[in-house]
């Protein structure tokens, strides 16, 4: 019998036939592939078309796309935008009603083999298993048009998204790190949602990559390298972690790739270990996110208060890093209490337990402690830092903000002081859609304090006041005075 690893790695030879440009009529095969391929019944299967020229939340699907990063001149393809986007939906019923997402997508150039026929591929292995394993949540998978198939999905099921607790992207997942240089990721959710899941998936991502014992002896040594890092969009969570979609999602992937957007990506640098390693770590995250019974949820509630615990201990021993001030330190460690008690919250309420109220304790203790901590060694007493600003730069769209869309509204000298931004922090664009996200419940001010906590570097609080002034005067935020 094949293996997870072998079955996945047939896939991507498979797909990495098909010439697979978004709405291209290779991509629609490749989409037909996987729909006679793809083991369970016919009737979970669903597809989707999306007439061509239509604008979904300010998206459309344009030209070209930069895609190419192997130093050509041009680093652009062509999109056949006259034609049809294609989407293939199988849902799988679960116990429950409520619904996780997974979501990957389908499109790019040949080859294209870690990013992303790994995706498809891995999704289909899912697939086949929850076919024979039932789920407790019910289970729907998306395979798309990354980005702009996934917000018209959004714009579609808009009065579907409310029931879905979590989702997650399945991203270059079969990178062999020794040839293309990867680390095995999980992403963060972003703090303006609220979830366990990305905490569950980086425990099982943790125990899925030990191999042996140090010297056979010791303790669980790592055969991969993996790591959890802060959510900076790239992929198709970026549009379900939106505030107006709300959907908690997570990504599971590896970064760098030596070969990514090269004609080299091909599916001799995938590796069947890497393949099997998140495949095991999905399928134990999403059985252990699911469980119902009282031990699953004193599981994922201790996944919380570990990880608390870890961001009170580094503000705590961060308080004397140069470059840091004790404010900061403090606004971090007021932060990060209450991410902790809406993640928490989230436990509950997704899967209508009811037993958070001893963990909420144990985290208000354990923030009672870090204050004193803070106290004994700065002597200056712990101020919360919450921020009283009851103006609100209030989202006038739905979606992420479409770059393309946005740049067509602008007059020159507006497009000229967003370069100027962008000479000033490259991350401008990341930091304007998590701003837009924190918009409707926090001031200014808060925001800039966040996105520096995020991201790091200077404040960013007067461009963020100039950029929503500007998003202002093109009707697509609209300040609120309390």
């Amino acid at each position: 019998m094949k293996s997870h690893g072998e079955r996945m790695l047939r896939q991507v030879e498979a797909l990495v036939q098909f010439d697979r440009v978004m709405c291209s009529d290779g991509y629609d095969r490749a989409l037909d592939y996987v729909a006679r391929n793809v083991n369970c019944p016919e009737a979970w299967l669903s597809r989707e078309s999306f007439p061509a020229g239509e604008t979904f939340w300010g998206w459309q699907v344009p030209s070209t796309v930069k895609h190419w990063r192997d130093g050509r001149p041009d680093p652009t393809i062509a999109i056949p935008n006259h034609r049809p986007m294609n989407l293939l939906q199988v849902q799988i019923p679960g116990t429950s009603e409520r619904e996780m997402l997974f979501v990957t997508h389908l499109c790019h150039p040949l080859p294209s083999a870690n990013d992303n026929a790994s995706g498809p591929a891995m999704m289909m292995e899912l697939i086949a298993y929850y076919a024979e394993h039932p789920p407790y949540f019910t289970l729907r998978f998306l395979f798309t048009v990354e980005y702009w198939g996934t917000v018209a999905f959004c714009q579609r099921h808009e009065s579907a998204l409310a029931g879905i607790i979590a989702g997650v992207s399945i991203d270059m997942v079969g990178a062999d790190q020794d040839l293309c240089g990867s680390t095995m990721v999980v992403d963060e959710i972003p703090d303006h949602l609220a979830s366990c899941f990305d905490l569950v998936l980086w425990d099982s991502l943790q125990t899925a990559s030990r191999a042996g014992r140090y010297r056979e002896i010791g303790n669980p040594v790592t055969a991969f390298r993996c790591d959890f890092q802060y959510f900076t969009g790239g992929s198709d969570h970026y549009i379900l972690n939106d505030s107006s979609v709300g959907i908690p999602s997570t990504a599971v992937g590896g970064y760098p790739d030596r070969f990514y957007h090269t004609p080299d990506d091909t599916s001799d640098k995938i590796s069947q270990d890497t393949l099997n390693l998140l495949f095991s770590t999905i399928v134990a995250g999403v059985d252990a996110f699911s469980d119902p019974s009282d031990v699953g949820d004193h599981r994922r509630s201790q996944l919380v208060l570990h990880w608390y615990e870890g961001l009170a201990n580094r503000c705590v021993l961060g308080i004397s890093r140069a470059g840091i001030s004790s404010e900061e330190q403090m606004f971090r460690l007021g932060h990060g209490y209450r991410h902790a008690l809406a993640r928490l919250t989230s436990v509950g309420t997704s899967h209508s337990t009811p037993h958070s109220a001893p963990w909420l304790e144990i985290i208000e203790k354990r923030f009672e402690q870090a204050q004193k901590q803070f106290t004994l060694l700065t002597g200056a007493a712990f101020e919360s830092h919450d921020f009283m600003e009851r103006d609100r730069c209030v989202k006038l769209f739905k979606g992420p903000l479409s770059r393309n869309s946005l740049y067509e509204r602008l007059t020159p000298e507006d497009k000229s002081q967003i370069s100027g931004w962008l000479e000033q922090d490259s991350l401008f664009f990341h930091k304007l859609d998590a701003a837009l996200n924190y918009s409707e419940c926090r001031g200014v001010r808060e925001i800039a304090w966040l996105l520096r906590l995020h991201y790091g570097g200077d404040s960013c609080q007067p461009i963020l006041e100039s950029a929503f002034e500007l998003l202002g005067r093109h009707g697509l935020v609209e300040v609120r005075v309390a």
